[in-house]
């Protein structure tokens, strides 16, 4: 069975090399690829940018605590779990 499949996948490939089917990439892919790239390169640079503006909060604060307006403790200790 292994040589049947062999020798028609042989037969196949030689049938397909000798056959052209006309089926070529035209100027209308290459121009659509580029666009898709340059696309692709716009949008990595636009998330760069927006990226640096995220700020991290290095205290660790909840968003329920930014809403109501709760301080980090002064004395610098972190705050109890819970």
């Amino acid at each position: 069975m292994t040589t049947a499949l062999a020798a028609g996948l042989a037969v196949l490939t030689q049938t397909q090399d000798q056959e052209d089917f006309g089926l070529k990439a035209g100027p209308g892919a290459f121009w659509t690829f580029v666009a898709l790239g340059a696309a692709t390169v716009l949008l990595v640079l636009s998330m760069r940018r927006q990226m640096r503006k995220v700020r991290f909060d290095e205290r660790g604060e909840t968003d329920l605590e930014r809403m109501q307006g709760v301080d980090a403790p002064a004395d610098g200790q972190d705050r109890p779990a819970g």
